[in-house]
């Protein structure tokens, strides 16, 4: 068993990571986001966002995840903007690097 998340998981902190094998770079993580459409009102993105964050925070809920194995992680919508940025970069170089093509 293996994990590509950049750190151990909590619930299985004996297990390595990829990069802690050997191969380093290899992190490839589940990640959940919620999206609205197109020009959602700032104020309905804010309390949506508001709404998630205070969920995410609480104990009972918390726990449940992370004993599912997922690690929350609220952030504010320019966070996962950025994010969501940042990971079509980087996946997107891993496609082109290794030629995968779809189908």
């Amino acid at each position: 068993m293996f994990f590509t998340r950049k750190k151990r998981n909590p619930i299985l902190p004996e297990v390595p990571t990829l990069g802690e094998q050997g191969y380093p770079g290899t992190t490839v993580d589940n990640w959940y986001g919620l999206l609205a459409p197109a020009n959602t009102p700032p104020a309905i993105v804010a309390k949506l966002s508001q709404a998630v964050r205070t969920a995410l925070n609480d104990p009972v809920l918390r726990d449940k995840l992370v004993k599912s194995g997922a690690l929350p992680r609220p952030s504010t919508p320019e966070d996962f903007a950025k994010f969501l940025k940042d990971e079509l970069e980087r996946m997107g170089k891993v496609i082109r690097d290794h030629g995968i093509k779809e189908g």
